[in-house]
């Protein structure tokens, strides 16, 4: 999404964009084409890490020439920069978004040990968050002086409202139940699992709602089973990928971000801006986004009892709801608003 906001916002005039991506376009790479740009494809498996990927990149690389190589995502960043320092590419810049957390364990030491040892190729490292970046720098033992925070933003201006709260209502059967909304893939680690399981203590206790869940992804069907096992069917909807996300936030009453990590996160920024409640586990800077008893609640990850509670307050205290999504609002315009200076920083980057 951030690629969208840079890209929309930038002066065509300053820089020449090209635009690769190691799989498929897929609907970002639409969007981005429909802002007048040529997105190439090498219609590789985004997820490996086998070395003819780096090897197909280094040949679109040395055909294309770039000044900078800007790349995003750990297995993008493992490409880019070997690829990138064998064209021999002046400039090379990669992104970290948090994924470092998901990095505990065995299994992923050799993650870690390729950030560390990759980094020696870069030129400097972006984070989304100060937090992030101090995080990463410790985590993975990269040279600070490298590793810069860009904090990502909202373009307030494209929030529009196509379709109305009570269309979008009706759409769905739903009347005048609280309408709890979570926009994210579908994929382990976003905290699905542990929603349902707290939705369902709070459906046992008596209380009436709904919630949507946004987003496609691999455990949709497991989700979908589950819920049918929890008798929670009738209460969770599931939306797939919608394009027309404000519509479903200005219908919902309480937004809800369970994850096990985050950078920080656009769809929570997003829900804010629209004006909503928020209850978020305590990852990333999501801390930083929410104040419990202020704008939301901030629960401890995968706690379900606590996800319980934070959904049984709002079900009971609509007011003070209403007051936690005009603080969520007036946050994100003053603070995670400015489009401009968000560009200004990647121009003063490049430069």
């Amino acid at each position: 999404m951030m690629r969208l906001v840079l890209l929309r916002n930038i002066d065509r005039n300053k820089y020449c964009i090209k635009i690769c991506c190691i799989g498929h376009r897929g609907r970002l790479g639409r969007e981005i084409e429909g802002l007048g740009y040529k997105v190439d494809e090498l219609s590789e498996d985004s997820n490996s890490l086998n070395p003819g990927i780096t090897l197909r990149l280094a040949c679109y690389i040395k055909k294309e020439r770039p000044d900078i190589l800007h790349s995003s995502l750990f297995n993008a960043n493992f490409h880019s920069r070997l690829a990138g320092f064998f064209c021999g590419v002046p400039r090379i810049v990669t992104e970290e978004h948090g994924e470092h957390r998901q990095y505990n364990g065995v299994k992923f030491i050799p993650y870690v040990l390729s950030d560390f040892a990759l980094s020696i190729l870069n030129d400097s490292i972006v984070c989304c968050s100060e937090r992030l970046r101090r995080e990463i720098i410790k985590k993975e033992h990269l040279p600070s002086r490298k590793v810069l925070a860009i904090e990502n933003c909202v373009d307030a201006g494209i929030y529009k409202i196509k379709t109305g709260r009570e269309e979008v209502r009706k759409r769905h059967g739903i009347s005048d139940e609280v309408v709890f909304i979570t926009v994210a893939s579908l994929k382990e680690g976003k905290g699905h699992r542990h929603l349902l399981e707290a939705f369902k203590l709070v459906k046992d206790a008596g209380f009436k709602f709904r919630s949507l869940f946004a987003g496609g992804g691999p455990i949709k069907k497991a989700l979908q089973a589950r819920c049918a096992e929890l008798g929670l069917s009738d209460d969770i909807i599931f939306l797939d990928s919608v394009s027309d996300v404000p519509d479903y936030l200005n219908a919902a009453d309480v937004f809800i971000l369970p994850s096990d990590s985050e950078g920080l996160s656009i769809s929570l920024m997003e829900a804010m801006l629209m004006g909503l409640p928020c209850i978020v586990s305590d990852v990333g800077s999501n801390g930083d986004l929410v104040k419990t008893d202020f704008n939301g609640i901030v629960v401890r990850v995968g706690d379900k009892a606590a996800l319980r509670d934070a959904a049984v307050f709002y079900l009971v205290n609509k007011e003070s709801a209403k007051q936690f999504g005009k603080r969520s609002e007036s946050i994100i315009m003053e603070r995670y608003s400015d489009i401009g200076a968000y560009v200004k920083k990647y121009y003063e980057l490049w430069n």
